[in-house]
């Protein structure tokens, strides 16, 4: 088992970014599953990602999703310069939610055991079919996965498994609503969007499984197709 990470607070940095729409928070931290990004607003996260190999590259996505799907533009903190590097962390007016769930993120990319079931999510973007597959994929634990037409099923909409595909294809809360769980047919792998792709959807589904398999509540992991 990897060693128990806490939150590195001489890399990672917290910010506040004020639009028109409100107050927003953003955050960027090292961690087991490369560099992590979050948008916290009004209590709720708003978008986050991983995988990314520098804080600059992990930034720049923070920005796009702010650009592209959130229409919000996002500034990035002094501290983090061209080379990608950060000199300061940030905590003192930092909302406690983020900062909680930043350090829950960091724990979860070496020991993969939190389900962040209690983590509030801005869903208002979403209309009522997918706010079911959310809640459907967000019930699978850790060691389990399921088609797209097995979580169409839960999510009782039976038959619409490209739906469920496209639903999760969106997904703006990446391992908090744990799309890595939901594959083809078959067990084939499927897609997913967050950096370094497919390699990394198997690597959390393997790592998951192998927890579980500790914990005595599955036989081994099989070896999953491509």
């Amino acid at each position: 088992m990897a060693p128990h990470q806490e939150l590195d607070r001489s890399a990672a940095v917290f910010w506040p970014n004020a639009t028109v729409h409100g107050d927003h928070w953003a955050a960027v931290f090292p961690t087991e599953l490369g560099w992590m990004a979050c948008l916290w607003s009004q209590g709720r996260l708003a978008w986050n990602s991983f995988g990314f190999d520098t804080a600059l590259s992990a930034c720049e996505a923070l920005q796009a999703a702010g650009r592209s799907g959130l229409a919000m533009e996002i500034s990035l903190p002094a501290s983090v310069s061209l080379s990608g590097s950060v000199s300061e962390c940030e905590l003192a007016n930092c909302p406690s939610g983020l900062r909680d769930l930043a350090c829950r993120l960091v724990r979860f990319a070496s020991l993969f055991e939190d389900r962040f079931l209690d983590v509030p999510l801005a869903c208002h973007h979403l209309g009522p079919f997918t706010r079911r597959v959310v809640a459907a994929c967000r019930a699978l634990p850790p060691g389990h996965t399921v088609s797209y037409a097995d979580l169409a099923v839960a999510a009782g909409s039976p038959g619409a498994a490209r739906a469920v595909g496209n639903a999760m294809a969106r997904n703006r809360f990446p391992l908090i609503v744990p799309c890595h769980r939901v594959v083809g047919a078959g067990g084939h792998l499927g897609g997913y969007s967050a950096p370094q792709g497919l390699a990394m959807k198997r690597r959390l589904i393997e790592a998951e499984a192998r927890l579980s398999v500790r914990k005595n509540i599955l036989s081994p992991p099989r070896t999953l197709p491509d």
